[in-house]
């Protein structure tokens, strides 16, 4: 991660640009607002926890996929990690689902 992204994510988080949602099965659930002409713009950020208690993000804003992150997956993963120790701590293991 380049320096110039880590600030942008930063910024996202200090000034409440980014926020958890929900979290559904295994799946956590972030929103994300636009900047300068977008600002009207929300995108929907998610982290999947993988089988192998790895996370997948995704978002929805522009920013090209042939690129690991976007500065709203940045931001949300800080947010995530700020949420350690507090009452909605967010977790990372994958849990299996069994149908009854």
């Amino acid at each position: 991660m380049n320096e110039r992204m880590e600030a942008r994510a930063v910024a996202l988080v200090m000034d409440k640009e980014v926020e958890y949602v929900k979290t559904d099965g295994n799946i956590h659930y972030f929103k994300g607002i636009g900047h300068g002409e977008r600002k009207e713009i929300e995108y929907i950020i998610t982290a999947e926890i993988l089988p192998t208690n790895n996370m997948t993000w995704h978002c929805e804003c522009d920013y090209p996929s042939s690129y690991r992150d976007c500065k709203h997956t940045l931001a949300c993963n800080m947010l995530m990690k700020q949420m350690i120790g507090t009452p909605t701590e967010l977790r990372e293991e994958y849990i299996m689902r069994v149908n009854k």
